[in-house]
This record gives C-alpha cells, sequence and structure tokens, in this order.
C-alpha cells in the first residue's frame, strides 16, 4: 500500500467515525428533547390526578433513573468512538512511518 492510499484510507476511516459521532450527537439531542417533553406531561398528568406525593416521587424517581441510564449509554458509545478514532490515529502514524522509513 502506498502512502497516497494509507492516507486515502484513513481519511475514509476517520470520516465514518466522525460520521458516527454526529449521529451520536443527533441521537442525544433528540433523546434530551424526548427528555423535556416527557417530563412535562408526566408532571401535567400527575399533577392533574392531585394524588399524594408518593406516586409523582415514584415516577420522578423512575423517570430520572431512565434518564440516567440514557445518559450513561450516549457517554459509553461516545467513548467507544472516540477510542476507535484514537486506535485508527495511531495506527495510522505508525503504518505511515514504517512505510515512510521503506521508501528511503
Amino acid at each position: 500500500m502506498t502512502l497516497d492510499e494509507l492516507q486515502t484510507k484513513y481519511r475514509k476511516e476517520r470520516q465514518g467515525l466522525e460520521e458516527q459521532g454526529d449521529e451520536l450527537r443527533r441521537t442525544q439531542l433528540r433523546g434530551e428533547q424526548m427528555v423535556m417533553e416527557t417530563e412535562q406531561r408526566l408532571r401535567s398528568a400527575l399533577n392533574s390526578l392531585a394524588l399524594d406525593g408518593e406516586p409523582l416521587h415514584r415516577a420522578k424517581r423512575d423517570h430520572s433513573m431512565m434518564v440516567e441510564q440514557f445518559q450513561e449509554t450516549i457517554q459509553l458509545e461516545r467513548r467507544k468512538i472516540n477510542h476507535k478514532i484514537e486506535n485508527l490515529e495511531q495506527t495510522y502514524r505508525s503504518e505511515y512511518q514504517k512505510r515512510s522509513n521503506e521508501k528511503r
């Protein structure tokens, strides 16, 4: 593989990983929007029922746990993508160095 081919391969793979990161960010924004809408509906529904505080607190607690799990999942996926990018860069630099030395 030539240096140009190596560089082209790297750029293509890097672009794919960056697109995955962009999609993850879009998913996070959609999720955050859904969280806000759900919180508003939940608050409205439970307040209109005029129940005692326990069902409201339980619903809020369950909702908070789901939000936290969503955020943890997003962070985990972001770390995976960043790790892949780091590995890709390291492999690229190593291969580039190796091929540059072979040219000499």
